[in-house]
This record gives structure tokens, C-alpha cells and sequence, in this order.
């Protein structure tokens, strides 16, 4: 019996390290061109987190969540991890490429989101619709 709960954990851990193996870093560089202009849709848990607008290639984003809370900030890379400043809140993530898809790694928690949709000329603001 313990050969066989010994087993299974050493599969486990074994199918674990190979999915984080095949986790690829996505370098800042083609980040930027991903991004550069473009409206990302992030999703969570089957679920959509938010969408976040790539003002263009020199940091500036704009985030908002599906019940409009909206933030404007920028984003930076440094010792191998992206971190988006929101006000004084500070938000550090990994990008990988899991297969064909584009995964968000929370620095803190590990929680993924994964990236559904890309959408150029889908510009984002935090303004207020102008009501006439």
C-alpha cells in the first residue's frame, strides 16, 4: 500500500513539473509587439476577469474589469517578471506560453489567467461617457 501512495505522488509531482515545464517565458520584447495598441481579454476560471488596452509600446495600459471598475497605469519588467502599477498598488505576474495559449501567473497567489482574445484598434479609457 505505501508503494502504491509513493507511486502515485511521484506521478503527480512528475505531471506537475512537466506542465511547468512547458510553461515558455514570453520575453519583454515580444510582449510589446503582442501588446503594442492592442486590447487584451483575460479570462479566469472560464469566466472573464477583465480587459486590459495597450495604449502603445512604451508602458501605458488601461485596465477594466466586467463591472466597469477601471484603472490606468504602467507596466515594467524586471528580474523576469511583469509588475503593473495601478495608483500605489503594485501587481507582478509572469506571461508564459503554455502550448497555443498565453498565461498570466500571479507572483503572489500563483492564480492564472489565461489570455481568450487580442483585439487591435479597441482603445480603453477610464473616462466617463460624455452624455448628451
Amino acid at each position: 500500500m505505501r508503494g502504491l501512495i509513493f507511486s502515485m505522488a511521484l506521478a503527480a509531482f512528475a505531471g506537475a513539473a512537466a506542465a511547468g515545464a512547458a510553461d515558455k517565458p514570453i520575453s519583454p520584447d515580444a510582449w510589446r509587439a503582442l501588446t503594442a495598441g492592442k486590447t487584451l481579454y483575460y479570462y479566469k476560471d472560464g469566466e472573464l476577469y477583465g480587459r486590459e488596452y495597450y495604449v502603445d509600446d512604451t508602458g501605458d495600459v488601461v485596465f477594466r474589469f466586467p463591472n466597469g471598475l477601471c484603472a490606468e497605469g504602467r507596466w515594467a519588467y524586471a528580474e523576469g517578471k511583469y509588475c503593473f502599477a495601478f495608483g500605489p498598488e503594485l501587481h507582478c505576474f509572469h506571461h508564459v506560453k503554455r502550448g497555443d495559449d498565453i498565461v498570466v501567473i500571479g507572483e503572489d497567489e500563483g492564480d492564472e489567467q489565461t489570455v481568450e482574445r487580442i483585439v487591435d484598434h479597441e482603445p480603453l479609457s477610464c473616462a466617463r461617457a460624455v452624455e448628451s
